[in-house]
């Protein structure tokens, strides 16, 4: 946790209750449209994986958002989430992994 107590935010939870459950659409609906393995969007909105480059291009087109706004989102997960495990005296999981 951090100052405000909130555990770090990983930008597949802002993938899929701020886009995915409002367009009522499912990952491999989803996946298609963007044009990538619906195992890459799963493991993302599932919080198990990172935002990459490629797919915050691939967001920030479809969604008319900038890809800054997808990297920036999995950059600040990173960075607080290795706040958090320092704090707790241990190591951060892999990058984009669940904790």
């Amino acid at each position: 946790m951090i100052k405000n107590g909130m555990p770090p935010i990983h930008p597949g939870e802002i993938l899929r209750e701020e886009f995915l459950v409002p367009l009522q659409t499912d990952t491999i609906a989803f996946a298609e449209r963007l044009g990538v393995p619906a195992a890459t969007v799963e493991a993302v909105v599932n919080e198990r994986a990172p935002v990459t480059p490629e797919l915050a291009s691939k967001l920030a087109a479809l969604f008319k958002t900038s890809e800054g706004f997808w990297l920036s989102l999995q950059a600040t997960y990173e960075e607080r989430s290795a706040a958090v495990a320092q704090q707790a005296g241990g190591t951060m999981p892999a990058c984009g992994t669940k904790q």
